[in-house]
């Protein structure tokens, strides 16, 4: 659905997804971070990308989503 631009089903599965298996190998987190962000909601892609990181704290790129979501919050 995410791929098909149906951010509304997408979402609902990623949030299934996440609430199945937090940790799980496809990063749920990181689609619905990209939903919400392409919406404006700056705060819920924040929690998702905090989610993540509490699951994959050695994730290559994490000191960027670290910074990134510091920013977002000043």
């Amino acid at each position: 659905y995410f791929e098909a631009g149906n951010s509304e089903l997408a979402e609902k599965y990623f949030r299934k997804a996440v609430e199945i298996d937090p940790a799980h190998f496809s990063h749920p987190q990181l689609f619905l971070a990209e939903i919400h962000l392409r919406r404006g909601d700056k705060q819920a892609a924040i929690a998702d990308l905090e989610s993540f990181l509490k699951h994959h704290p050695d994730w290559p790129q994490a000191a960027v989503m670290r910074e990134k979501i510091a920013a977002w919050k000043k």
